[in-house]
């Protein structure tokens, strides 16, 4: 019997000791890590809803003039180029020089962009005639000009609401 009690006494023991261990490796923390990632690629937003406004005239005896202005905004150092296309109403398909506001199905009125307030050149959709800018993580501001030329006042355009779209596209 002494030798059954000393068994059964170091089986509690060991059963002790298992337990002791299992239930101080369970407290123990885990560890392990977690990746955090972001990949932010070039990329450029222009501002809509700018409107370029030759105002309310009658009879036009020299030419109209107007700008406003384009907000793009680009991640910081991302080089991009800015195009303007000829409008929905040119007379000559995709001929920057021809762009025209549109009243109605027969009246137009001609018009031209420019890069700078001279009104030299012309902004365009090609090479050169593309404003070009450097990116800074904010909104940068490209004016444009507009001019309605009037070659030999007076000029008596028909009455009306004359408008044009332009589209731009900034590549980068």
């Amino acid at each position: 019997m002494r030798f059954v009690r000393e068994i059964l006494t170091l089986v509690g023991i060991a059963v002790f000791i298992l337990g002791a261990g299992v239930g101080a490796f369970a407290a123990s923390p885990a560890l392990g890590s977690l990746s955090v990632t972001l990949t932010i690629e070039a990329d450029c937003l222009v501002a809509s809803g700018t409107v370029l406004s030759f105002g309310t005239h009658g009879v036009l005896s020299a030419d109209l003039a107007a700008s406003a202005n384009l907000s793009i905004t680009c991640t910081p150092s991302t080089a991009y180029q800015i195009a303007l296309d000829a409008g929905a109403n040119e007379s000559t398909p995709n001929d920057v020089t021809t762009r025209r506001m549109k009243a109605n199905t027969s009246d137009y009125v001609g018009y031209q962009l420019y890069k700078e307030l001279a009104h030299t050149n012309v902004w365009g959709d090609t090479g050169g005639a593309r404003v070009s800018g450097t990116g800074t993580g904010s909104a940068v501001t490209h004016t444009v000009y507009g001019v309605v030329p009037v070659t030999s006042p007076p000029v008596a355009f028909p009455a009306g609401n004359y408008s044009d779209t332009v589209a731009v596209t900034v590549t980068f």
